[in-house]
């Protein structure tokens, strides 16, 4: 009797709270609990460039977005942390900065430094399209230290910036560059229409006065962005406007 009532009980378990759940004889023991199924991470935002492969294993990359799909949250840590550190290394330092190491260490030693990180010189050049006036300086303190390549990348930055910050950029005519570095069409194999908007949109900035200062050099970059125009859409003279 005693071993039919033991045999009985090892077939029932009982929870907290004192209510028996059947379990299946059959087994023979009670059966395991199910594990919580981990939520999956189905992508980490990281900065554009970082690195793809991790552990000796490759992740899908679309742009900005690293897809982990197959990994669990709790595995994927490691990987997020790491890409975190990518990114925060390929940002670029302040304008500030760049001045202050160039006129510490030299302008070669600086840029050396910064194309240590391709994605940190292109930052850069970046920050030097946006016209603003520090990073312009930035860009006359780093061209004495760049290279054949360097040298056409800060070029065009600085020609990128003529929409932007006209004045500014022809203030550096004869300080560091030349009406050929800036005063041309800035880019290699470009998608259709780029260079004609780019240069559209610099023609109306030059038309904007300037400086007496600076007219000389205004007139003359004018000119060599109508040039430029010229040969990439004949039609692109006239419908630039009238010289001032």
């Amino acid at each position: 009797m005693e071993g039919a009532e033991r045999d009985r009980l090892r077939g029932r378990s009982y929870s907290s709270a004192g209510r028996a759940s059947t379990n299946l004889a059959s087994h023979g023991r009670l059966a395991a609990p199910r594990p919580a199924r981990p939520r999956r991470c189905t992508g980490v935002r990281v900065a554009r460039g970082a690195v793809t492969s991790f552990g000796g294993r490759e992740y899908a990359r679309d742009d900005r977005i690293v897809v982990l799909s197959e990994m669990s949250c709790v595995q994927a840590w490691p990987l997020c942390i790491a890409l975190l550190v990518v990114a925060a290394s390929t940002a670029p330092p302040a304008a500030d900065d760049i001045l202050r190491q160039v006129a510490d260490e030299g302008a070669r030693v600086v840029v050396s430094r910064l194309l240590v990180s391709a994605d940190t010189f292109e930052k850069v050049c970046e920050r030097i399209e946006s016209g603003e006036s520090t990073w312009l300086q930035v860009a006359r303190a780093l061209k004495p230290g760049t290279d054949a390549a360097t040298t056409f990348s800060i070029n065009y930055a600085v020609a990128r910036a003529l929409p932007a910050a006209p004045a500014s950029v022809l203030a550096l005519i004869d300080r560091g560059f030349t009406l050929e570095d800036v005063c041309t069409s800035p880019f290699i194999e470009p998608k259709p229409g780029v260079a004609e908007r780019y240069t559209q949109r610099t023609v109306e900035a030059l038309q904007k006065p300037v400086s007496a200062e600076l007219e000389g050099v205004r007139m003359a970059c004018l000119r060599r962005v109508r040039a430029a125009i010229a040969v990439l859409s004949p039609s692109g003279r006239s419908s630039s406007g009238n010289s001032k």
